[in-house]
């Protein structure tokens, strides 16, 4: 704990950056799933701060919407 606090601006940045690159994925994944950008970057935003558990997420959400 003791790092994390002496190294606090480091570790929030790496996080961001982390958040920020994870967004711009999925919402590049939007087009190939019909959806708009609106829905992409709010999607990236939404999923982003998961782990990979949001990919399933998003494939069965898709799978489940185109069926509708």
């Amino acid at each position: 704990m003791e790092v994390l606090f002496q190294e606090w601006p480091n570790v929030l940045s790496l996080l961001e950056g982390l958040i920020v690159i994870k967004t711009l994925i999925i919402s590049a994944i939007g087009p190939r799933v019909g959806l708009t950008l609106q829905e992409r970057v709010r999607i990236g935003f939404l999923l982003s701060h998961g782990g990979e558990f949001e990919f399933a997420v998003f494939f069965l959400a898709n799978m489940f919407f185109s069926n509708c």
